[in-house]
């Protein structure tokens, strides 16, 4: 399968379209949304809760933050 193209107005900086990371979730925000960090870089991921390590897929990076979809739960939150 042939990686996706990025959309027009995509930022490349700190991470590359659809790059899959791996991380812990630290808290949530206000509206829910998964928080983690990526050498100090805020990472919002959906549909994830504190204390889970998952798999994200990054779609849009932001002036100091970038969103993710969340792709796999690797271990449950307690």
């Amino acid at each position: 399968m042939e990686p996706r193209r990025p959309p027009p107005k995509f930022k490349p900086h700190p991470f590359t379209y659809h790059l899959e990371l791996e991380v812990r979730i630290e808290s949530l925000t206000n509206e829910g949304v998964g928080v983690a960090r990526v050498d100090g870089w805020v990472v919002f991921v959906a549909f994830a809760l504190p204390g889970e390590l998952v798999k994200c897929r990054v779609f849009r990076n932001h002036k100091s933050y970038s969103e993710a979809d969340l792709v796999q739960v690797i271990e449950a939150s307690p």
